[in-house]
């Protein structure tokens, strides 16, 4: 009798836990709201494209000067700390370099932004392939390129580098 108590408290490992459960449930209740008011908000995104438009295009530029400075600026430091004798690295040339950056980066989010805003421009031809790869594109070379340099880095030098 005792073998068949200790062998029922034993959970199957097909069951998961009780915690496993409670989160799949839960995540399962959250899904039909959270998607209820996503495609709401997105009828009335779309009903006034126009006027969002902007408000859209400035949030792409605002977006990919900060993801793309913040990686620009943690591929400079990780350069300079393990190529220091390196001609862009160079001190007399940190200037130049950083203004070289900064116009590139400037220029990178112009260009995102006008493609933004041309994408944006007719309704029925939402939605667009081009301005979703964009995205796509925007969202992964910031990500990709924090993942590659995180791996290159030491946890002292991730905590020195911090945003002051």
């Amino acid at each position: 009798m005792q073998d068949y108590q200790a062998s029922s408290e034993v959970e199957s490992p097909s069951r998961g836990t009780p915690r496993s459960r409670a989160l799949l449930l839960g995540l399962l209740a959250i899904i039909t709201p959270a998607g209820l008011v996503l495609v709401n908000v997105a009828a009335y995104v779309m009903s006034n494209l126009a006027a969002f438009r902007v408000a859209i295009t400035v949030s792409a530029v605002v977006s990919t000067v900060i993801l793309n400075g913040l990686t620009g600026i943690t591929a400079y430091r990780l350069g300079a700390s393990r190529w220091p004798d390196a001609w862009v690295f160079a001190p007399h040339l940190r200037r130049a370099v950083t203004a070289e950056f900064i116009l590139a980066l400037a220029l990178g989010a112009a260009i995102g932004g006008q493609l933004t805003y041309q994408g944006l421009s007719d309704p029925a031809k939402l939605p667009n392939l081009s301005t979703f790869i964009a995205g796509l594109i925007g969202l992964a070379i910031p990500i990709l390129l924090a993942a590659m340099l995180r791996d290159t880095t030491t946890r002292r030098q991730r905590r020195r580098y911090r945003v002051r």
